[in-house]
């Protein structure tokens, strides 16, 4: 398996670097990325996932804080 590399810029680790970080792994059903919130790169993450056809990544809209709580209980990395 031929391995791609991604660059990430330490200094502004966003959000978009997260979701090339999992693209990589979208083969594999057994990771997924949970995104959660309403901020204003929401549209751009929806069309970034969807034109890429990323299936291990979940978009949910904004939660209550107990709801995200239980979110996080779930996984086995946060990342706030």
């Amino acid at each position: 398996m031929k391995r791609k590399k991604i660059k990430i810029n330490s200094k502004k680790i966003n959000r978009i670097n997260l979701i090339k970080s999992f693209e990589l792994l979208k083969k594999k059903n057994e990771i997924q990325l949970i995104l959660i919130g309403a901020g204003p790169e929401k549209k751009n993450i929806i069309n970034y996932i969807t034109k890429n056809n990323i299936k291990n990544i979940i978009v949910k809209n904004e939660l209550k804080p107990k709801d995200v709580y239980e979110e996080i209980s779930k996984c086995h990395v946060g990342c706030l």
